[in-house]
């Protein structure tokens, strides 16, 4: 069975997964984590094979969370999920080049 260690803002967003994990028969195989420092905690005790992360607690450091938690837990899928930081946003692609061609159509009647 996969493992899962879900990374939320609150307490209560923690209790409703470990909820519903365990109504489902998963709570041995999910666990939940309110904090960065919680979440690399839980991957020292035992790595996990699937990580979701709410942004907002790796939002400091996405890259360095993510280099982190792989070193714990070197074989894990990590899901980033949550709103885009703003300034983190590239800035827009310039327009590709349009192909354009014209047509004269000529009709005699």
């Amino acid at each position: 069975m996969r493992t899962v260690l879900v990374c939320v803002r609150t307490p209560l967003a923690a209790q409703t997964v470990a909820s519903a994990a365990a109504r489902l028969g998963m709570s041995g195989a999910v666990r939940t984590a309110v904090s960065e420092t919680e979440a690399l905690l839980r991957l020292a005790e035992r790595p996990a094979d699937i990580i979701l992360a709410d942004t907002t607690l790796t939002r400091r450091d996405s890259v360095g969370f993510t280099r982190r938690a792989l070193m714990r837990a070197p074989g894990a899928v990590i899901i980033l999920f949550g709103a885009e930081d703003p300034a983190w946003r590239l800035p827009p692609s310039p327009p590709a080049p349009v192909a354009c061609c014209a047509v004269a159509v000529t009709t005699t009647w």
